[in-house]
Formats: C-alpha cells, structure tokens, sequence
C-alpha cells in the first residue's frame, strides 16, 4: 500500500509490526556475519550488557534491559556454552552468579556487532537524501533511548 507523505500520522499497530520485522530481517544477515551460530536478538542483547556492566547479576541484565528472567538465565547458559560468557560466584551473595564476558566475545564477536545501524539500514533508506537518512537515524536512537527510559513488559521469548 502506497501512503502520502504525512504516513508517519497514519501509521498504525499493523505498520509498526511490519516496520518491525522487516527491521529484523535487515539486522540478520549482520547476525549470520558474526559466526558463532544462532546468536538470538535476547542472546545479544544479554551479550552487550554483560560487556557494558560486567560482574552483574541476572536479576540486574533483566530489570535493566526489561528482559524476563528466564530468557535472560537461558541467553547466559548459551553463551558459556559457545565460550563467550563466564560465571563467578558473587562473594557478597554466595547463592548469586556474576556474568563476565570472555575475551572470544569482547575481542571477536561484540566488535562485529558493533556495525553502524546506516550499513545495516542502507538498503532500506536506498533513494533518500543524506538528511533524510540522518534525521531516521538520529530518530531511531531517541526512540531506543526512550525504551531504554521507561518500563516496559519484559521480552519473554526470542
């Protein structure tokens, strides 16, 4: 369906999935690049959190970055599995587990994760200016930084 200019005042739940998964059919081949075999969207998620706050706890990754438990203690077990997470039990708490990550996933995979969202987005912002680009762009991450922000339902399944 073909919309006018002003779509962004017409857009609606059904557009905003649709935006969603073609954004993530986008990000995966990126995913695919990095190597290490089904490296789930939660499993990253979990994976940058650890290198940004290592030492942390389940508990933490989950209310921090509004994941479930669960996914967040299943995304851990994969990653000691592939070599990219390690455990060490939190002195404070004996019963707790602190997440650090390995240098496999700091040095090798994290940096190919890394890829700036204008490669990964290129194809589809093909035939916009660079202003164009830019303003997606810059309002894609206030976007993040909003979700980041509020509370929202934890992210139960991959």
């Amino acid at each position: 369906m073909t919309r006018p200019d002003d779509a962004a005042a017409e857009m609606d739940a059904t557009d905003l999935y649709y935006l969603t998964r073609r954004l993530r059919a986008l990000l995966e081949p990126q995913i695919e690049a990095v190597g290490v075999p089904s490296v789930s969207i939660p499993q990253q998620i979990v994976f940058r959190d650890v290198i940004e706050f290592a030492g942390s706890t389940v508990k933490e990754i989950s209310e921090r970055r509004h994941i479930a438990q669960s996914v967040v203690s299943k995304a851990i077990a994969d990653g000691r599995e592939m070599g990219l997470l390690s455990t060490k039990t939190d002195p404070a708490d004996r019963r707790r587990a602190q997440i650090y990550p390995t240098s496999l996933l700091k040095d090798t995979v994290y940096a190919r994760l890394g890829t700036d969202v204008r490669e990964i987005l290129e194809p589809a912002l093909a035939g916009m200016t660079s202003a164009q680009k830019e303003s997606i762009v810059r309002s894609l991450a206030a976007l993040l930084e909003a979700v980041k922000r509020n509370e929202l339902p934890p992210l139960n399944a991959p």
